[in-house]
């Protein structure tokens, strides 16, 4: 059995995922962090000669991520992740629920993907509504603004996303409070994976 895990980490806009994965890489050793979005964005540069920043991916989303773009990225995710496993731990940052201007789209992991990616721990960050909505009001980074309702709905269409994918894959999952301090939530981690 490998030493190393593959953990997915998700959740809805706000929750602190990109913060958590930085704050992982710097504190906790053999571990390798991929941001899906920095991944989708560099890749959709490279297709069409274009200079755009995640929060472009953001804030147009379904105008400019393609199906295909999103399955050709996971073909390259599954070689990048079973390459770095050999010696480290990988976190993948990623969420496949984003909203968008008739509602929410959920693009998730085809169950070939999800299978040779194969996350043996998944943890999903979530905030209260009211947090989340403050955050993306005081930095939206692209993000579109949201209620607390949508904030809720979003909450838990990214956890039902996280939950299916840990009954699949029959692996770990766990959900953790972003209104936490990083170094409880990194403390938490370490524990995780052992």
């Amino acid at each position: 059995m490998n030493k190393f895990h593959v953990l997915y980490l998700t959740g809805a806009p706000a929750t602190g995922k990109t913060t958590l994965a930085n704050n992982i890489k710097e504190n906790i050793d053999a571990v390798e962090v991929f941001s899906y979005g920095e991944m989708l964005t560099k890749r959709i540069n490279m297709k069409n000669d274009q200079d755009l920043v995640q929060n472009d991916l953001r804030s147009k989303s379904s105008a400019i991520i393609t199906t295909q773009d999103v399955l050709s990225l996971d073909d390259e995710l599954i070689e990048i992740v079973s390459e770095k496993r050999k010696n480290s731990h990988v976190v993948i940052d990623s969420h496949p629920v984003t909203k968008e201007s008739y509602g929410y789209r959920i693009t998730a992991f085809k169950l070939d993907v999800l299978r040779k990616i194969n996350p043996s721990i998944i943890v999903t960050l979530f905030a209260d509504p009211k947090v989340i909505v403050n955050r993306i009001r005081t930095a939206s980074e692209g993000r579109p603004l949201v209620t607390e309702f949508e904030a809720h709905m979003h909450n838990n269409l990214q956890s039902s996303v996280a939950v299916n994918y840990s009954i699949l894959l029959e692996s770990k999952s766990y959900f953790l409070d972003s209104n936490q301090s990083q170094e409880l939530l990194v403390n938490e981690i370490k524990r995780i994976l052992g």
